[in-house]
């Protein structure tokens, strides 16, 4: 698999269902730059609909946005395999050797160090993520960069996050 597929189009790729599960879809008259980073596009959003920083709807509807983008970008809702899918991120992660298998894909990456908000926002630019060399370089940035943390409540309720995501207290 070419690491840079397709990347660069990133969100004109996205079958019709994959748009309609985007978190952007909910505000038809928001005008998205589907590149830009996703805080940057979320904060916008919520200047418009009067969302302050850090209040209950800003925080609840962030989390929902992270969550919505990363299905529609990486879930199973297109028309690849579920295999396929998985394969699909383990390129984009880096890795080589693309297993087989959805578990043997699970289990590489498990030992991959990215931080998950940085992989939506490598996807929507079409570049190439940021891997950290160790888990302890991951958690020290990820707690250290504002907005990198990703909702871990609903992190475990989707198969790739749950794969990619690291304990980080």
């Amino acid at each position: 698999m070419d690491n840079h597929r397709s990347l660069s189009q990133a969100f004109d790729n996205l079958t019709l269902a994959e748009r309609a599960n985007s978190f952007f879809a909910r505000f038809p008259t928001f005008a998205l730059d589907s590149t830009a980073l996703i805080d940057d596009e979320f904060d916008r959003l919520a200047t418009e609909q009067g969302w302050a920083r850090n209040s209950t709807p800003y925080r609840r509807n962030r989390n929902r946005c992270l969550i919505e983008e990363f299905v529609a970008r990486f879930g199973t809702v297109g028309g690849a395999s579920k295999l396929e899918k998985w394969q699909e991120l383990c390129d984009e992660v880096g890795m080589e050797d693309v297993p087989n298998s959805i578990t043997q894909c699970k289990k590489a990456l498990n030992s991959v160090n990215v931080n998950l908000v940085d992989l939506i926002n490598a996807r929507r630019a079409g570049e190439s993520v940021k891997c950290f060399r160790t888990r302890k370089e991951l958690v020290t940035y990820t707690r250290k960069t504002p907005g990198k943390i990703f909702p871990k409540e609903l992190a475990k309720q989707d198969g790739f996050i749950r794969a990619l995501l690291v304990q980080l207290y």
